[in-house]
């Protein structure tokens, strides 16, 4: 970005550009992949996160130059380098910086705001989900705030739904596939395991069945027995996942997780045996993206598996994920753990450094 910057400089003067757009074509340039690495990496619901892109960007006319830019320049890259997962969440981001710099006010944490817009997000449910307003209330109270501010309506009542049909199932396994997309959007709820590990059998399962995860969310509600309830962004082949697939995924799904097949044994059975380690080229931690998690941003070469193994790490660990964002670039993947310690809340500033070693032991497949 930055050499780019100065070629773009020494063009603008050949150009002759006035100062106005040599400032447009230099935040162009140097901020090119802003936008397109904030929404592949980052949590979108995360004001922290907004924060920071907006910083980057002079105004309002810059944001859409960018906006149209990284649609073009990204698609350009190559073929299949351009997802409806990619266009959803660019339109996502763009949205929200555009109202963070048209002055729309923040409702910060705690605010009478941000409380109203709860109260009338769980009467909203209420009425959608009639049969059991006392289900919805226990629900949210057992959630992030942020996950009752920021999820749509419709989802939180689906989550309710799947809540209901985890009353009668071991296992609950939904794969839905959006019409126009090409990707389908899995998502799993089953009790809580005490260790740390089932969004690491999630994508064991998904790696050894071929599919491909680009994006995961994890919650845990903490009810009377605590609820794991997982959705994954997948696809196979650049494609959604054909309903004969879907079934092998749920078979598997149902097996590993209920402990009837060792997750082992099945990548065995599938000859998917990921290799010891994972080649890394950078670990770091952060806190300031993020209220509620520690970011653990970690790039390394990429290979099939590649999340299950980063996942399975991070679980080893003895951290709770709560969203794995993942992107790829040139033989490089970069990936983007919002996580949490054993016992809840950020790990210690004091502490990043030793986990970042930690982390990077594990991933080596060190003892």
């Amino acid at each position: 970005c930055s050499a780019g910057a100065r070629l773009a400089a020494s063009v603008a003067d050949r150009l002759r550009l006035p100062p106005e757009k040599r400032e447009m074509l230099d935040t162009l340039v140097r901020h090119h992949l802003l936008l397109v690495r904030t929404a592949r990496l980052h949590d979108l619901k995360s004001p922290h996160v907004i924060r920071s892109a907006v910083a980057q960007v002079p105004g309002l006319e810059a944001l859409r130059h960018l906006y149209l830019f990284t649609y073009v320049d990204t698609r350009a890259v190559a073929e299949n380098n351009w997802t409806s997962m990619d266009l959803r969440d660019l339109e996502d981001l763009y949205i929200k910086m555009q109202e963070s710099l048209a002055g729309r006010p923040e409702e910060g944490p705690g605010a009478g705001k941000q409380e109203e817009r709860s109260v009338r997000v769980r009467k909203k449910l209420a009425a959608l989900h009639s049969r059991n307003g006392a289900a919805v209330l226990k629900h949210c109270d057992t959630m992030p705030a942020g996950y009752v501010l920021n999820t749509p309506l419709e989802e939180i009542a689906f989550h309710l739904q799947l809540l209901d049909r985890l009353e009668r199932e071991t296992v609950v396994f939904d794969l839905y596939n959006r019409p126009g997309d090409d990707y389908s959007e899995l998502t799993v709820c089953l009790p809580d395991d005490p260790t740390p590990g089932i969004l690491a059998k999630i994508a064991g399962v998904l790696y050894a069945c071929s599919a491909d995860i680009h994006r995961a969310q994890a919650f845990t509600l903490k009810q009377d027995r605590r609820i794991v309830l997982d959705t994954l962004w997948i696809r196979s082949n650049g494609m959604q996942i054909s309903e004969n697939r879907a079934r092998r995924m749920r078979s598997a799904m149902q097996e590993v997780l209920t402990g009837a097949r060792t997750l082992d044994g099945f990548l065995e059975r599938a000859g998917k045996l990921p290799p010891g380690g994972v080649v890394i080229d950078s670990i770091d931690l952060r806190n300031d993206l993020s209220e509620e998690h520690t970011v653990v941003h970690i790039v390394a070469h990429d290979l099939q598996g590649l999340l299950y193994q980063m996942t399975r790490a991070l679980s080893r660990c003895g951290l709770d994920i709560h969203s794995a964002k993942i992107a790829t670039w040139n033989a490089r993947a970069e990936n983007n753990f919002y996580v949490t310690c054993a016992g809840g809340g950020q790990i210690a500033d004091a502490g990043l450094k030793g986990w970042a070693e930690r982390i990077a032991r594990a991933l080596r497949g060190d003892p």
